[in-house]
């Protein structure tokens, strides 16, 4: 779902900001900021690496993309909320590209690795390459306001899915820990 409303927010954000009579200038400054945005994540991430598990580090990402559409809509009423869209848009999305394949790692496992990580891109590829299109039909029924709500919502079903596999993984992490300690006895 992420790969969807990123893909919609970077094809569709000078019209966006266009239609929401925001000058060009901001707009340009706001989509050039997305790329260093990207870089600050990762190294924010070396920081805390060591502190928080892949999959925590990967649930705030996704919070933080769905916070950064809502900073998006708020930001027609308070326009330096742009800012704050594009460092969490651009932070998250950036690290998200990094532990992608280690959360795949950590939940499928290494066995048939490749095969996995393949099988997931296509949907992940597809919601992007088609995002463009989606973004305008949804833009034709009712403006950016209406793309924008849309937006969120597949960030938010991201954010449930994301937690639903963390909370998985971890009893069956749990649940592996609780089996290795009754073979040791």
């Amino acid at each position: 779902m992420l790969a969807l409303t990123h893909g919609v927010v970077i094809n569709h954000l000078l019209p966006l900001m266009s239609e929401r009579a925001l000058p060009d200038s901001l707009a340009v400054l706001v989509i050039s900021l997305i790329g260093p945005m990207q870089v600050a994540g990762r190294v924010a991430w070396t920081l805390v690496d060591r502190h928080w598990s892949v999959m925590k580090i990967t649930v705030l990402c996704f919070v933080s993309v769905t916070t950064a559409t809502l900073c998006l809509i708020a930001s027609s009423s308070v326009t330096y909320l742009v800012f704050v869209f594009v460092l969490l848009q651009g932070s998250a999305y950036g690290v998200l590209s990094i532990v992608k394949p280690l959360v795949t790692r950590e939940v499928m496992g290494d066995l048939n690795f490749g095969a996995i990580a393949g099988a997931l891109a296509v949907p992940y590829l597809l919601a992007f390459a088609t995002s463009p299109y989606i973004g305008s039909l949804i833009w034709q029924m009712g403006g950016y306001d209406y793309v924008l709500w849309a937006i969120w919502g597949f960030a938010l079903i991201g954010v449930i899915s994301i937690i639903m596999v963390y909370r998985l993984h971890s009893q069956a992490t749990l649940l592996q820990l609780k089996s290795s300690i009754l073979d040791i006895r």
